[in-house]
């Protein structure tokens, strides 16, 4: 891996920052330039220590399903719990973000973490080498619930229906090592706390009119990193996000051709500053943001 990737280079730009405390407590100069290229060692499977991760899950839910009749029409609420906790997940930290977490830690050298897969600097050439081997997760926690609404009813000649749905992340948590503290990152940049969609759709014999929303909840890493949103020139925030996506289908007797329209709107990404999550351009890397634009589809399908 480049030089370049060495966290202390040219660290006397950002005096205060606590990545410049602890490439100082090396013996490392404000204008240090690494010379020699940080050396990444990796390895797999039994050899490096790997074992096999193990999870514990519950859920738990309830169905409601209350009986109108046909002038109100069919409606439905399930709300589902969940907890999955895995132990020893398998993971890869990356060499780069082991760096970055590693130096820009309070604790650094003193408080393990990520830095305990950095080894100490080449006392000649002060080269740094890292250890970015799969290694055993501690700990990885999720808890939430799961809330789906359903509607369905005859409207004239044509049956309309309606789904919505929401999911409510209560924790997101992991640790590295065990003796670590978990790191709960419920609500920062790509892990809002809430996800949700919305579809409506109209059929009349053979057509089918559809429209969807797909929702991802704002997220904010401000506090998460110890950040001041007033005093920082950091964006590690993110609004509200929509997607709007519509469609038309005809069901023949064998075959079926949708035409539609996926983001609707053009909705672009939120952007986000560089350098502390990964990103596509400046949008963090979220599967819930589309990165494409509008985008007109025609599909078509045919049994035999």
């Amino acid at each position: 891996m480049s030089n370049q990737n060495d966290p202390c280079n040219n660290y006397g730009t950002d005096p205060t920052s606590i990545r410049a405390a602890n490439c100082a407590s090396e013996g490392l100069a404000p204008d240090f330039v690494a010379t020699q290229s940080v050396t990444v060692v990796t390895s797999g499977g039994a050899q490096s220590g790997l074992k096999a991760e193990t999870s514990k899950n519950f859920t738990a839910g309830i169905i409601v399903q209350p009986d109108f009749g046909a002038a109100v029409g069919e409606i439905s609420l399930a709300v589902d719990y969940y907890r999955i906790r895995v132990n020893n997940g398998v993971s890869r930290a990356g060499a780069v973000n082991i760096l970055q977490l590693c130096y820009d830690d309070p604790q650094f050298r003193a408080g393990g973490g990520f830095c305990r897969l950095v080894d100490p600097r080449n006392s000649t050439s002060q080269g740094l080498t890292v250890n970015d081997s799969f290694v055993n997760l501690a700990t990885d926690i999720v808890r939430g619930i799961d809330y789906t609404l359903r509607y369905a009813r005859d409207v004239g000649p044509g049956k309309f229906r309606a789904t919505a749905q929401v999911s409510q992340f209560l924790e997101q948590s992991s640790k590295l090592f065990k003796d670590d503290p978990l790191d709960d990152i419920n609500g920062i940049l790509t892990a809002p706390k809430f996800a949700g969609s919305f579809d409506a759709s109209y059929t009349l014999n053979k057509w089918k009119v559809r429209y969807g929303v797909e929702w991802v909840d704002a997220t904010s890493s401000y506090k998460f990193l110890g950040l001041d949103p007033a005093t920082t020139n950091l964006k590690l925030d993110t609004p509200d996000y929509f997607l709007h996506n519509a469609s038309v289908q005809y069901a023949g007797d064998s075959f079926e051709v949708t035409v539609g329209v996926r983001n609707l709107f053009d909705r672009d990404p939120p952007q986000i500053s560089s350098g502390n999550i990964n990103r596509v351009g400046n949008a963090p890397l979220y599967s819930g943001y589309d990165y494409v634009g509008r985008t007109l589809f025609f599909n078509v399908s045919k049994s035999f």
